[in-house]
């Protein structure tokens, strides 16, 4: 994966590829991953970038969140067709966790 932007962390392939899963238990165990890793990080860049008021940037970062929760068709097809391009570009088999 390409260098993450500062303060945002890097994002394991096998956590993408989980989000995807027909297992609705793993897909839970995955966004909550994502969400654990990625809330502070957006919550910072939409307050200092975007200059929002704390409540705006929760409210923001909730928003995104649950859309892409609750309809993850499109998310979930980028997400795994990118991570799996760029496993079986490394000669890796993409295996969710």
């Amino acid at each position: 994966m390409s260098a993450p932007r500062e303060g945002f962390p890097t994002t394991r392939g096998s956590i993408l590829l989980a989000v995807g899963s027909t297992d609705a238990d793993v897909r839970r165990q995955a966004w909550e991953v994502l969400v654990t890793a990625y809330w502070k990080p957006v919550y910072k860049y939409l307050r200092v970038r975007w200059r929002t008021t704390p409540e705006d940037a929760e409210d923001l970062i909730q928003a995104f969140f649950a859309r892409h929760i609750m309809l993850p068709g499109a998310l979930v097809g980028l997400i795994v067709g990118y991570a799996t391009q760029r496993y079986r570009g490394r000669g890796q088999e993409a295996t969710p966790v």
